[in-house]
């Protein structure tokens, strides 16, 4: 599995305006993806979609 390729391509389903409870937002998880923080990225984005589900065939 790319993990890099995986939340590149999950990252744009979130929408902008969906926060976290922590607060983070899918541009928090692109700055964490830019700076090669790719695991920190993952864990925001398993936060997110918690708040708003992303399609399971993504994540398989």
């Amino acid at each position: 599995m790319d993990l890099p390729k995986l939340l590149e391509t999950a990252s744009p389903l979130v929408s902008a305006e969906i926060a976290a409870e922590n607060g983070a937002t899918v541009n928090d998880v692109w700055d964490y993806l830019a700076h090669d923080e790719w695991e920190v990225g993952l864990g925001l984005l398993e936060k997110l979609s918690d708040v708003q589900p992303l399609p399971l065939d993504l994540w398989g």
